[in-house]
């Protein structure tokens, strides 16, 4: 996993709104008949407040039309809200702070015990990779049909230059890791598979963990019959050699890993015996006690599927029939999301799934918006392959806030378009047919190791990307307007 994202926030001078995590999470009181001091100026106009968010149906339309004057151009904007009331599948709504995971050799070291347990770690970036595993690697893309070469002959160039430079000083055997500062990727054996493991940081600034992957090694090896290379679960660096995949596919030259939303072609094909070896509680057990071990938290909402396989056979001459598939089934494959109610984070409002939002303020929030994401695959033998992306520590929650009633909410809205029209709009003639309630992601403006989650209401168009203009954001819980500096 190479995946590494930058924060490219930019924030504005002017901060318009008052969304500080600190104060909502400290100040809120749980739902009751009393009046709210939410200490805004729309405190004037609440008459009850809300918690159950059932309490926000209604068959209302909220409607107005109204004309602004745009400073830029001096142009005549008519706008026209005909919102119908969107809510999420939940009773009642939280805030949730988080807080980015430092990355350092102290969590490196956890997950890499917790993963391999008493095996041996060594190092695997390229400057520790093997004399024959960089020459296998050159070898491959030298070959005319390598998927190496995925951005023209200069890739190609580049990674042989680069592969060809480590190959000087390379030796025969893997180095055995001592520390786990100077290094981001590193390899053990599990029962019989060797894995390696991969941290990326989020930036070189701020050293916050960005993801970690883990799996079992592969590497390209010439097809049967061909002098072709292809990427493979058969691994041979002259150091160590391996085949990872379910034991019914062994004598199978090659084997890939699918999942039930891929669908496999052919004739014949063989159903193999059910080889995970143990059940789908044991198999979540082992992830929540890795999870406990390394020290990550999380509200996780989760999926799990049944882990599939499938092999080729080898034919008399050495050719791959495609008509000759056999499958099985080896283990488990879980998916992590975190979220709260009953809701995951990744589909709260992202401000970038709007065309107006990302022509205005894309450069500031651009690849800002990933959510925590964990993926596990485990059979027998524990845990195998898994991904954890942009992870975080849940700081504080705080369950059925109190939210202002749906009139103060739209008022809100359609005074901010009124006084404020050049935040939003840029074509004529805009339609606003949504109210919707759902999550959005705010920033900790005095610490940017954290953001939270929050109940927000958003005045959106229905169809998202026929419309150049921006939705209006409002915080469900004080009525203040969320702009794009507000955004994590």
């Amino acid at each position: 996993m190479e995946k590494q994202r930058k924060n490219t926030i930019n924030r504005r001078k002017i901060l318009t709104a008052a969304i500080a995590e600190v104060m909502i999470l400290t100040t809120l009181a749980g739902c009751s008949d009393k009046k709210i001091d939410y200490g805004t100026d729309t405190e004037n106009l609440t008459r009850s407040a809300v918690c159950n968010v059932k309490d926000f149906e209604t068959d209302a339309t909220y409607s107005d039309e109204f004309s602004v004057q745009t400073e830029i151009g001096n142009v005549n904007i008519d706008i026209d809200i005909s919102a119908k009331v969107e809510l999420p599948d939940c009773k009642t709504m939280s805030v949730i702070e988080v807080e980015r995971i430092p990355y350092s050799a102290r969590l490196k070291e956890k997950v890499l015990k917790a993963y391999f347990g008493e095996s041996q770690i060594y190092y695997y970036d390229k400057e520790h990779w093997t004399k024959t595993q960089l020459q296998n690697l050159i070898d491959s893309i030298n070959s005319s049909t390598t998927p190496t070469d995925t951005s023209g002959t200069g890739n190609r160039a580049e990674l042989l230059k680069e592969y060809m430079h480590y190959l000087e000083n390379a030796g025969d055997e893997w180095t055995i890791a001592t520390e786990y500062d100077s290094c981001d990727e590193f390899v053990g054996k599990k029962g019989n598979t060797w894995y390696n493991v991969n941290f990326v940081a989020d930036s070189d600034e701020n050293k916050w963990l960005s993801g970690i992957g883990a799996g079992p090694i592969e590497g390209y090896t010439k097809k049967a019959g061909s002098n072709e290379y292809e990427w493979s679960n058969i691994f041979n660096d002259g150091y160590v050699q391996q085949y990872f995949g379910p034991d019914s596919l062994m004598e199978y030259d090659t084997v890939y890993d699918i999942t039930d939303s891929q669908d496999t072609s052919g004739e014949d094909i063989v159903q193999e015996e059910n080889e995970s070896g143990i059940t789908i509680e044991e198999a979540g057990n082992m992830i929540e006690s890795f999870l406990k071990e390394t020290g990550f938290s999380s509200i996780p909402q989760t999926e799990s599927a049944q882990l599939k396989w499938s092999g080729y056979n080898e034919k008399s001459d050495n050719v791959y029939q495609e008509d000759d598939i056999h499958e099985c089934v080896s283990g488990y494959r879980f998916y992590y999301n975190i979220g709260i109610d009953g809701m995951i984070f990744d589909d709260a409002l992202n401000p970038m799934d709007y065309s107006g939002y990302n022509m205005k303020y894309g450069d500031s929030i651009e690849d800002t918006f990933d959510n925590e994401f964990y993926n596990f695959d485990v059979d027998k033998y524990g845990i195998g392959t898994f991904y954890i992306d942009c992870p975080v520590s849940i700081v504080r929650k705080q369950e059925n806030v109190e939210m202002l009633p749906l009139e103060n909410i739209f008022d809100i809205a359609r005074d901010e378009l009124k006084n404020n029209a050049d935040e939003y709009v840029l074509d004529t003639n805009v339609k606003y047919y949504t109210l919707k309630l759902a999550y959005i992601r705010v920033n900790n403006r005095t610490d940017m190791q954290k953001y939270s989650y929050i109940p927000a209401w958003s005045l959106e168009l229905l169809q998202k990307g026929t419309t150049n203009a921006c939705p209006v954001f409002i915080n469900a819980i004080d009525g203040s307007v969320i702009h794009s500096d507000d955004l994590d």
